[in-house]
C-alpha cells in the first residue's frame, strides 16, 4: 500500500512539473527578425521618436519593414548596419508591465548576421550630373537632390524653385516616392525643371557606386547625381 501512494506521488510531481514547464515554455516565443540600418521618425504615445524599423522573419527577398515602438534588452544598434538577429518574446504578468510601455519583453538571443545597410548610403545632398543619360548643359542651374533618411524625406531645388516629397517605400533596390511639391515662381533664364520634375516623378528604382546615385524607372535611367562633399 505505500509502495503504490509513493508511486503515486511520484507520478504527480512528475506530471505537475512536466505541465509547469510547458507552460512557461508557452509564455517565450523566438523568433528571427531583420533590424535595419538606420532609425526613422515616427509617432509614439508621447508624439514624435525615432524608431527601428524591423522586418519579422529570415528571408530579406521581400521584406516588409514595420516600425518598432520598444526595446530590445541587449540588442545594440548601430546606424549603417543591417543586422539578423534572434530574440525571445515574452508575455509580462500585468503587475510587471510599466505605465504607457508594452507588455511584451524582448530579448536579444543572439545576434546571426551583420552586414553594412547599402541603403544609408542614400543620406545626403546630390547634385544631378545626367537627365535621361544625357550630360547636363552647365549653363544652366543644377538641379539638387536632398535625401533624409531618418525623415523618409526628399527636397532640393530644380534649379530655381523648391521642392519636397516622401518617400513612401525603401526596399535594397527600390524606392518609391510620393507626388512631389514645390514652390512655382518666375525663373530668370532657361532651366530643366519640367524635365528634372518629370523624371523624379517616375522613379522606382536606384543604384550607388562611390560617389553616384542612378535612379531608374524599369531599368531606364532617368537621373544620375553626383555626391556633395
Amino acid at each position: 500500500m505505500r509502495l503504490l501512494i509513493l508511486i503515486s506521488l511520484a507520478t504527480c510531481l512528475l506530471s505537475c512539473d512536466t505541465t509547469r514547464k510547458t507552460s512557461v515554455d508557452s509564455t517565450n516565443n523566438n523568433q528571427i527578425w531583420w533590424v535595419s540600418g538606420f532609425k526613422t521618425q515616427c509617432s509614439g504615445g508621447a508624439g514624435k521618436m525615432e524608431c527601428l524599423k524591423v522586418h519579422k522573419g529570415s528571408d530579406l527577398n521581400d521584406p516588409e519593414w514595420e516600425y518598432f515602438y520598444s526595446s530590445i534588452e541587449g540588442f545594440e544598434y548601430e546606424e549603417g548596419f543591417l543586422k539578423k538577429i534572434e530574440l525571445t518574446i515574452e508575455e509580462l504578468p500585468t503587475g510587471q508591465v510599466p505605465a504607457d510601455a508594452s507588455s511584451l519583453k524582448y530579448t536579444l538571443v543572439r545576434e546571426l548576421e551583420k552586414n553594412v545597410d547599402y541603403r544609408t548610403l542614400l543620406n545626403g545632398e546630390w547634385t544631378l550630373t545626367r537627365l535621361e543619360n544625357n550630360p547636363i548643359n552647365r549653363s544652366v542651374p543644377l538641379p539638387e537632390l536632398t535625401i533624409d533618411l531618418k525623415e523618409m524625406r526628399i527636397n532640393g531645388t530644380g534649379g530655381c524653385n523648391n521642392y519636397t516629397g516622401q518617400i513612401k517605400s525603401l526596399t535594397f533596390n527600390s524606392i518609391e516616392l510620393s507626388k512631389i511639391a514645390g514652390t512655382r515662381k518666375a525663373c530668370p533664364g532657361p532651366t530643366i525643371e519640367n524635365e528634372y520634375f518629370k523624371a523624379l516623378g517616375e522613379v522606382g528604382s536606384f543604384r550607388i557606386k562611390g560617389n553616384n546615385l542612378m535612379l531608374f524607372n524599369d531599368g531606364k535611367e532617368l537621373l544620375a547625381f553626383m555626391k556633395q562633399n
